[in-house]
């Protein structure tokens, strides 16, 4: 086990990853190890393992800090939405904003909206994306392409929100 951790520790997911696994295997490791197996399949590049670990472990891990659980959320929504699972990422980032920083909403709430685009729910989009907004000019201003970025997708949001009512007013 002190291999593994020196392994996730010094960021050498991959071979951490070859230690968790083999030791899950063998013993049935803590929801917290499992989380760290779940994240070297993340850094990994193996979204499907990862999901599915931290799918189960996360719910059992409520007593650990906050800080701690964001992490693993972050990498889920992540990866949920790596592999298109949009559901499953935007409930991950919902659980990821009352988790984490201020500091580190700004992602969270960008991420949310990029799914609420991706499934035309206009409205939400567009909070989602305003919430980033706000969040990138207080805490990251300096993210100067990625304003202009959230600026513009506000612009499509409020365009195709203005279609579906001109849709609607339509004889």
């Amino acid at each position: 086990m002190g291999i593994a951790i020196d392994y996730f520790q010094s960021g050498k997911y991959h071979e951490a990853l070859l230690y968790f696994a083999r030791l899950d295997s063998l013993y049935r490791l803590n929801p917290r190890f499992r989380a760290y197996t779940a994240l070297c399949y993340y850094y990994d590049g193996d979204q499907r393992h990862a999901t599915r670990i931290f799918d189960e472990v996360l719910p059992q891990l409520t007593a650990f800090s906050p800080s701690e659980r964001s992490v693993y959320y972050r990498a889920n929504a992540d990866a949920h939405q790596q592999l298109g699972q949009l559901d499953e990422a935007a409930a991950a980032y919902d659980s990821l904003l009352v988790l984490c920083h201020d500091n580190e909403k700004a992602e969270a709430y960008f991420q949310r909206g990029v799914i609420r685009t991706q499934q035309q729910q206009w409205l939400s989009a567009l909070d989602d994306l305003q919430s980033a907004l706000v969040y990138y000019r207080r805490y990251q201003p300096e993210a100067k392409a990625r304003i202009a970025q959230i600026r513009n997708m506000i612009v499509g949001c409020c365009d195709n929100i203005n279609q579906m009512q001109d849709k609607r007013t339509e004889p």
